[in-house]
């Protein structure tokens, strides 16, 4: 169906959904950190349908100031990140392009929601597609939200 870059660092949680999104037929790539999350971005010229992203991902590649300016959303800095790569694809398109195709295209599955607004580092918050991680979500309700985004996209 679509193609997936799961960015998680949990594995138990990255492997349980790599492999339900498998078994609905998308192609899954997996970046555990932020330095592999940007590293799978270029080797696919940033071709993806969706970002499933955890926000509390490993902060590898990340300079100390962003690590701690950043905690625990890191995820937030890895799209950041993805956004400034010079892919082919991207020539011409302006930062805020980028930044727009990519956050349309994103899905936060995380216990760390909560802390986006309290971080003020995402511009368009209640447009973000935001599944908590906890006890009253499961995989199976970020199932039908993945799901459901696949299904608008026709």
């Amino acid at each position: 169906m679509g193609k997936i870059l799961l960015i998680e660092d949990e594995g138990a949680i990255k492997e349980h959904l790599r492999e339900k999104l498998r078994h609905k037929r998308h192609e899954v790539t997996l970046a555990n950190s932020c330095t592999s999350a940007v590293s799978c971005w270029i080797k696919n010229d940033g071709d993806f349908d969706c970002i499933i992203l955890d926000l509390n991902i490993n902060p590898s590649g990340l300079t100390n100031e962003e690590t701690d300016e950043y905690f625990p959303v890191h995820g937030i800095l890895v799209l950041d990140k993805i956004s400034d790569v010079n892919i082919p694809r991207w020539k011409g398109k302006t930062k805020k392009e980028k930044e727009d195709e990519i956050w349309k295209k994103t899905i936060v599955y995380s216990g760390y929601i909560d802390r986006l607004k309290e971080k003020n580092k995402v511009r368009n918050y209640n447009d973000l597609i935001r599944i908590p991680k906890g006890e009253d979500t499961s995989i199976s309700d970020l199932m039908e939200v993945v799901n459901d985004f696949f299904n608008k996209r026709g």
